[in-house]
Formats: structure tokens, sequence, C-alpha cells
């Protein structure tokens, strides 16, 4: 994730080298999955923690869990539906112009 944050910010020539964007953030909401899998086992079967340290764990990871499946789901499905409506469009028209 750095190397792609630090690929990115050297200017927009490097845009064809990072395509593994997505990847990424696919890989990164597999690791929220089992740190919350990991959580629960924490908060059902480790004994003498504070409950605070238990509901930390599940929110934080749950939390983001959730922002970074927003953003793939933003990004890239609402996206590519965007893009094939787009086509369809352009392909009623018949005439290749893009509608918005």
């Amino acid at each position: 994730m750095y190397a792609y944050y630090g690929l990115a910010a050297l200017g927009p020539q490097m845009q064809p080298y990072l395509w593994w964007k997505r990847y990424i953030t696919q890989l990164q909401i597999v690791q929220f999955v089992l740190l919350f899998a990991h959580g629960l086992y924490f908060c059902l079967f480790q004994t003498g923690y504070h409950w605070f340290f238990s509901v930390d764990i599940l929110w934080q990871t749950g939390l983001y869990l959730y922002l970074f499946t927003a953003f793939y789901l933003r990004t890239y499905k609402v996206g590519e539906l965007k893009r094939r409506l787009s086509l369809v469009v352009q392909q009623q028209n018949g005439n290749g112009k893009k509608v918005e």
C-alpha cells in the first residue's frame, strides 16, 4: 500500500504502472475480515481483559472494513457499471458521441 502511495506521489506519468491499486484494496478488505474474525475470537475466548478492548477491536476493524468496502464498491463496481451503461447508450445512439 505504501509503495503504491509512494509511486503515485511521483506524478501522473506513473499512472500506467499503478494498475494494481484494485488488488491492494481487495487484500486490505480480506485483512480486515480476518482481523474482525480474530476480534470475535478475542471477545469470546480471552479472559482477564477490560471490556473496552473487546469493543474497541471490533469497532475499529468493523469501521475500516466498512470504509474500505464502500470505497471499493464506489470506485470499481459503480464506475464499471457507469462505463458499461455509457457504451450501451453510445451504441443505441449510433453516433459514437458520449452522452452524459
